[in-house]
């Protein structure tokens, strides 16, 4: 089985600078999405030193980064009036409603950037299932040591809201 490390950004700088960290970025590629290849290249260190957003590097054994996923923590608002009783009943244990504006805001993680790095050779990659699963691990530790019981992902045009399960496992 293949072991595949996921670093933070923020360490990464840490560890080997800001150029060096840049010259390791310029070799990621993803075709499929070149949004995240822009932000990847260009962005996701100066996003990292502001705050914005954090970038998960996931790292090979022979320490290529195989993919990125980037964590942004963000205010959602739901409308009230679309939502069955049983949603209101279940949304209604994280926030309240504003009457006002008829609508929930409730504080979720964003998953703004997934994507693979299509330079690494067949092989020495990672599959999509694999990179969601280290995504959950980042997010379920972030939620035991912060809080928080939503995530909201960004993935192409799609947004869509999960709650944490029941058992507490993402």
């Amino acid at each position: 089985m293949r072991q595949f490390d996921t670093v933070n950004i923020l360490d990464m700088l840490g560890a080997i600078g800001e150029a060096k960290l840049k010259q390791c970025l310029s070799d990621f590629s993803c075709p499929l999405n070149p949004e995240i290849e822009q932000f990847v290249v260009h962005n996701a260190i100066e996003f990292a030193k502001k705050k914005l957003s954090v970038t998960y590097f996931v790292v090979n054994e022979l320490g290529r980064i195989v993919a990125v996923f980037t964590l942004a923590h963000k205010a959602v608002e739901i409308g009230n009036a679309n939502l069955s009783n049983a949603k209101r009943k279940k949304i209604s244990r994280y926030v309240i409603l504003d009457s006002e504006t008829e609508s929930y805001t409730v504080s979720a993680f964003l998953i703004a950037q997934f994507g693979k790095n299509y330079t690494v050779e067949e092989g020495q990659g990672i599959s999509g299932n694999e990179l969601m699963d280290l995504t959950f691990e980042i997010l379920g530790n972030i939620q035991h040591e912060i809080g928080g019981g939503v995530e909201s992902f960004s993935l192409a045009k799609y947004s869509i809201l999960h709650r944490k399960p029941e058992n507490g496992k993402i």
